[in-house]
């Protein structure tokens, strides 16, 4: 059947990601994010991930800027944060 909820929308985006199909994960994803996923910090920090893995680093940057400010201690979060940081375009 179709995902219906934002839960199911997050897992088929994860499930993208584990298959480095980024595209596909974002648009799961974001689809999350429109149903108010309930862990945004996650949600944007996986974004933000498959950004990098895309090379699209100003996208990127605005969804780890987003998953910082709701979660700032979180590890994921911090790790997206570093990896785009240190990215220098060539990632």
């Amino acid at each position: 059947g179709f995902a219906s909820s934002a839960t199911d929308f997050f897992e088929l985006g994860f499930l993208y990601h584990e298959s480095e199909e980024f595209q596909s994960a974002i648009n799961k994803y974001l689809e999350a994010k429109k149903l108010d996923y309930k862990d945004q910090g996650l949600l944007h920090a996986a974004i933000a991930d498959c950004y990098l893995s895309l090379g699209d680093e100003s996208q990127a940057r605005n969804y780890a800027e987003l998953a910082l400010n709701s979660k700032p201690e979180n590890c994921y979060v911090k790790d997206v944060w570093q990896k785009c940081q240190s990215c220098d375009g060539s990632c």
